[in-house]
């Protein structure tokens, strides 16, 4: 179970690999067939949950705790275990999507410890539990990879599935959060229909903190907005990403309690028949916006967005594409194939890096969605996937 000698640990970041060198790493197992009691978290006897490897008082910065196919029920807390920065602590599905853990009320996954890894999760929310999330983090520099979160508060409207609590599949509550490649769709109140209700607290993707990235992510259905930033969210990286029919809009940039959201760049996003498209909101006072003047927002594609496309108080936005983005299957929902069509204009219409005025480049992960690379053709492509000549 103990591995000796060097483990490679490589996670996609903004610039470039980050690879940690880990002289001891452990691998822990979780399953269905487990024991909280019994088990020792090893191959032969897995523990029960999550949440009980996490305070086994055994995890150390570097281990890895996989986790079986199977139902589970939620919640699970991972609050007692930190990693570090050159070995963050993963819990990982062994299979894609294969462990899925159902919550019943609060957050689904809750997370206060720093540099945690979650990837390839189904995280189903409940329809009616108060002030639910999927996977929420207080903790700082959570990485956030490849999972499915659904469901969260999307019974009918009504005052429970949406009230001024709010909540939403990712909700990120620590600073220097990573959310890359997942799929977040269908939380929040619905209509009869299946349609995502007007609901302006219940996200697909929510920043509450500075120095985040939302990367390749699919982003739709959720009555409130595919991507939030609002708090003291600032400093964001938002690129590459699929956003569509959701309730209220595609991406908000804001801020509130006297903060200011600024340097934060959007990129390369698709934006297509949501309520709104990009915009910036929050004001203090004639004239005193909550956003600053170094956000920047350059080859986005926008189109059908019913209210507007572009709205801005004080970045800039650059060559932005106004036309179909022609997905292979356009249906709204989970039946549909969000891939681009061969006669795409989204091909080849991004940028590898974007520089913020007076201040920092910012490189974009060269790999899609599905961990193709990126670029295929002479540029990269807007939204999640790349296409593939």
């Amino acid at each position: 179970m103990r591995r000796k000698a060097f483990l490679t640990l490589t996670t996609l970041v903004l610039v470039q690999l980050f690879t940690a060198t880990i002289a001891w790493a452990t691998d822990y197992y979780v399953s269905r067939t487990g024991s909280d009691v019994a088990g020792d978290g090893s191959r032969e006897r897995p523990w029960f949950t999550v949440t009980h490897a996490d305070r086994s008082k055994k995890l150390q910065p570097g281990d890895t705790i996989h986790v079986a196919p199977g139902t589970y029920t939620g919640p699970w807390r991972t609050w007692s275990t930190s990693g570090s920065a050159a070995a963050p602590i993963t819990y990982i599905s062994n299979q894609k999507w294969g462990a899925v853990l159902k919550g019943e009320s609060g957050s689904v996954w809750s997370n206060k410890a720093d540099y945690i890894r979650i990837i390839g999760f189904q995280i189903v929310g409940n329809a009616t539990g108060h002030s639910l999330n999927g996977i929420y983090t207080q903790g700082s520099h959570t990485v956030i990879q490849g999972n499915w979160v659904h469901g969260v508060l999307n019974g009918p409207y009504s005052t429970t599935t949406c009230n001024t609590v709010g909540g939403a599949g990712i909700h990120l509550d620590g600073p220097y959060a990573q959310v890359i490649g997942n799929y977040v769709d269908n939380n929040g109140p619905h209509d009869a229909s299946g349609n995502p209700a007007y609901c302006n607290y219940v996200h697909g993707i929510y920043f509450l903190q500075p120095g985040g990235v939302a990367a390749n992510n699919i982003s739709f259905n959720n009555s409130g907005w595919g991507i939030q930033m609002w708090h003291f969210a600032s400093n964001e990286v938002i690129n590459n990403n699929t956003i569509f029919n959701n309730g209220v809009g595609c991406i908000v940039v804001g801020a509130s309690g006297g903060a200011t959201n600024d340097h934060t760049v959007v990129d390369n996003n698709i934006c297509y028949k949501t309520h709104r498209g990009i915009g910036e909101r929050g004001t203090y006072g004639p004239g005193q916006y909550a956003t600053g003047t170094h956000n920047i927002y350059s080859n986005n594609l926008l189109y059908q967005n019913s209210t507007y496309e572009i709205s801005l108080q004080t970045g800039t936005a650059s060559d932005t594409v106004s036309a179909d983005p022609q997905f292979v299957k356009y249906t709204g929902d989970s039946s549909g194939d969000y891939h681009l069509s061969s006669s795409s204009p989204a091909i080849d219409a991004g940028l590898p890096s974007d520089t913020i005025p007076g201040s920092r480049t910012v490189g974009f992960i060269t790999r899609d969605f599905h961990g193709v690379a990126r670029p295929q053709g002479c540029c990269f492509d807007l939204g999640a996937d790349e296409y593939v000549f």
